[in-house]
């Protein structure tokens, strides 16, 4: 939906040729759907992108796909014939932004590269997602978000101390690449607007992963190696209390700081801890943290919530259970004339009328758009067509 004042959608206007698979890319496009964006999905023929098919599936309809690409209008082509580049190609001249994820040297193989496409269309600008970028040591290998948690040093970051490696439990490297990308491209055609000109945007998932190492990589080379970085388990090594503690009806999280310590330790009912010699300093709880993690877990968190001044979280849901919704989550629209309900993807590719879409968008010629499945229609119609004027003409002529 528009803001409130009908004003456009903030990329109203700006078309965008999807050239993406699975997670990573179709985020970034997915994103710029929501802003208004006119998002044309190219799909390799015949099943189209992969993710039509992952779990879970009602109704023909994978809701991982549906999720990454509503708002988006596919198009399904066969990468291996000529006219199905060359209608790419005349999509890319009229578009605003191109993204890809292909794999090493797919783009290129294609002529569907930066640099080919920037010929054809100077004010173009180009996004391509990849695990380990575009150029590099590592620019010849295909990697998935898996592998961009364990180079990263996320994997090594994550899990037991006395136990293995673990990957997050989340798309986050491919996600993460596709919020870095959708932001740069913004960047990309506020630059355009001043310049004129258009660029190529590079994203490494394993880059958008390594920035996150907040404190490892800087207090590592603080200490000359003193401190080595490796997995906490449920109690963070530097800060205490800071994790996850067992609960009465489930498990709790806690992180403070010096300045919330005496509120926590009052909190608890035990104000004596705040005078604790085990407890005085942040490095003191560090230190004994498995000691004040244990006596953290004994308290009653309702009383301390009250004691804390906060608000129990059981009469705060009775209350909007009541129609008081404070506190509730609600989907943040921070940008005016963000589009949060854009229209639902497309069925299978090339089913419906999307074979006709590069002519709606792009009002294209029969003659470039009569590929595959549009041109065997067209000359099922031209013969129809011809037959019933063949007809009229034959009964004129009687």
């Amino acid at each position: 939906m528009a803001g409130a004042n009908n004003s456009p959608h903030m990329l109203s206007g700006i078309r965008v040729l999807d050239i993406t698979q699975y997670l990573a890319g179709p985020t970034v496009t997915r994103f710029m759907a929501e802003m208004g964006a006119n998002i044309v999905k190219v799909e390799q023929a015949p099943m189209g992108d992969p993710a039509r098919l992952l779990p879970a599936v009602r109704e023909g309809r994978s809701a991982y796909f549906v999720q990454q690409n509503r708002g988006k209008r596919s198009l399904c082509v066969d990468f291996a014939k000529s006219e199905s580049l060359d209608l790419i190609r005349e999509l890319a001249k009229k578009a605003d932004v191109v993204v890809e994820n292909y794999g090493p040297g797919v783009m290129e193989k294609r002529g569907l590269d930066y640099a080919s496409l920037s010929r054809l269309n100077p004010r173009l600008i180009m996004a391509s997602i990849s695990a380990f970028g575009r150029k590099g040591p590592l620019s010849h290998k295909v990697g998935y978000d898996f592998i961009a948690q364990a180079f990263s040093g996320l994997m090594h970051m994550t899990g037991d101390p006395n136990g293995p490696p673990m990957f997050v439990g989340l798309g986050i490297g491919d996600q993460s690449a596709g919020v870095h990308a959708f932001s740069a491209i913004g960047y990309a055609l506020f630059y355009r607007e001043r310049s004129g000109v258009g660029q190529y945007i590079d994203i490494a998932m394993v880059d958008t992963l390594y920035h996150m190492h907040e404190a490892n990589i800087q207090v590592w080379s603080t200490t000359n190696g003193e401190f080595v970085p490796k997995r906490m388990g449920s109690q963070h090594e530097l800060v205490s209390p800071c994790g996850s503690f067992k609960g009465p009806q489930g498990y709790i999280v806690v992180l403070v700081l010096d300045r919330q310590w005496p509120a926590m330790a009052r909190a608890m009912g035990q104000p004596e801890l705040i005078e604790d010699p085990r407890f005085a300093t942040m490095r003191d709880r560090a230190k004994n943290r498995f000691e004040l993690a244990a006596l953290v877990e004994k308290m009653d968190a309702g009383a301390a919530l009250g004691r804390s001044g906060l608000e129990d979280s059981r009469r705060a849901s009775r209350r909007r259970g009541a129609g008081d919704d404070r506190g509730r989550y609600r989907k943040p629209s921070a940008l005016q004339g963000a589009q949060h309900d854009p229209q639902g993807p497309r069925p299978h590719p090339g089913r419906g009328d999307d074979s006709r879409l590069p002519a709606q968008v792009l009002g294209l010629s029969r003659r470039t758009r009569s590929t595959g499945a549009a041109a065997r229609r067209t000359r099922r119609r031209d013969s129809a067509r011809a037959t019933r004027n063949e007809r009229i003409g034959s009964s004129k002529a009687q």
